[in-house]
């Protein structure tokens, strides 16, 4: 029997050999009904995590998602880093602007207790990656590796996430950001907005707020405070603020005809095999273009429709100015698996 036959054997049944019969006999045993476990055993679990009450497969999966998230957030940082792969394990290629990325100067680790590790791209300010042209020939290529595999049973989809934002602002990647599947080159088309709020006292924004104490270690965002849990924050949207509009596309990949160019993984049995190597690719890479599509930007302004002498507010009309400008683009792009790793690695 194959190892997988005699886990399935034993598990269901198992064998009393009878006196004076020989081994070779594939006749020579009785068969027991193994008994099912107490079913208060299986009671008791459905109820801690919350699922005696629920029958669809949907909503079962979704709840036990959740509950690994909270028993993965529970471990320490360095015991949830190494539960996932390290980033030259995770992104194969990467291109930005027609050149190759620094890799250890252009990404930061950011660790998701529902994705795992994540990578920012151009996190820090202080070195400036910019482009100077449109399209996704001057964007930011990379071809990731999601290592399929290791995938856990409740993981509906095979991908990765992507989350474009601001380079001071912390990533959300469960809240905000787009799925890219395997097999495919996913392609996103960028475009600026600048939005310009009034502070007090014809608005509530404001750029210097912070609620105290604040969890996370970048500057302050809306969907922060309620990631945080904030109870009665008031939270506040900032005066100004970059939004990006995307527009999504993808193409199969790789072509028949194409060359991957790059070594397979370790697998002895697939290494020197051209066909077996591109199957591989198909099923668990993803090749990810985000790129501008446009090199202007456009300013809305939000003014006041008329105040008093006394300079306090007034109920008036809000009147939004458009400006379209010019200037090279600097943003941060995270990415991550679109997976719940099993926090076992062989």
């Amino acid at each position: 029997l194959s190892h997988a036959s005699e886990t399935e054997f034993y598990i269901n049944c198992y064998a009393s050999l009878q006196d004076e019969i020989k081994w070779w006999n594939p006749n020579n045993y009785t068969i027991f009904p193994v008994t099912d476990p107490p079913t208060t055993v299986v009671t008791e679990t459905e109820q801690a995590f919350g699922l005696s009450e629920l029958k669809d497969k949907g909503a079962i999966t979704t709840q036990t998602k959740e509950n690994l998230i909270f028993l993965v957030a529970a471990l320490p940082r360095d015991t949830r880093r190494n539960l996932s792969y390290t980033l030259n394990e995770f992104v194969l290629r990467c291109s930005f602007n027609s050149k190759d990325c620094n890799m250890e100067r252009d990404f930061k680790l950011h660790v998701d207790p529902e994705y795992g590790n994540c990578y920012t791209f151009n996190f820090n300010d202080s070195v400036e990656l910019k482009n100077s042209r449109a399209g996704p020939m001057y964007g930011l290529r990379l071809l990731l590796d999601v290592h399929q595999d290791d995938y856990m049973p409740t993981t509906e989809a095979a991908g990765v996430r992507i989350v474009v934002h601001e380079q001071d602002k912390e990533p959300f990647p469960d809240t905000f950001g787009y799925s890219a599947p395997i097999g495919f080159v996913s392609s996103f088309g960028l475009k600026t907005k600048v939005l310009k709020r009034l502070d007090a006292p014809y608005g509530s924004c404001s750029d210097t707020f912070r609620p105290d104490p604040y969890i996370y270690e970048e500057h302050y965002s809306d969907s922060g405070g309620y990631h945080h849990i904030q109870l009665e924050c008031l939270c506040q949207q900032p005066c100004t603020e970059n939004v990006f509009e995307t527009a999504y596309s993808a193409a199969a990949w790789p072509s028949v005809n194409f060359k991957i160019g790059v070594d397979c993984p370790a697998v002895p049995d697939i290494y020197n095999d051209t066909t077996a190597c591109t199957d591989y690719y198909r099923k668990n890479t993803a090749y990810i273009e985000i790129y501008y599509e446009q090199l202007n930007f456009e300013t809305l302004n939000e003014t006041a429709g008329y105040t008093n002498p006394s300079g306090k507010r007034t109920r008036g009309t809000q009147i939004f100015r458009r400006n379209a400008r010019m200037r090279g683009q600097s943003i941060g792009e995270t990415a991550c698996h679109h997976i719940q790793r099993s926090p076992i690695r062989l």
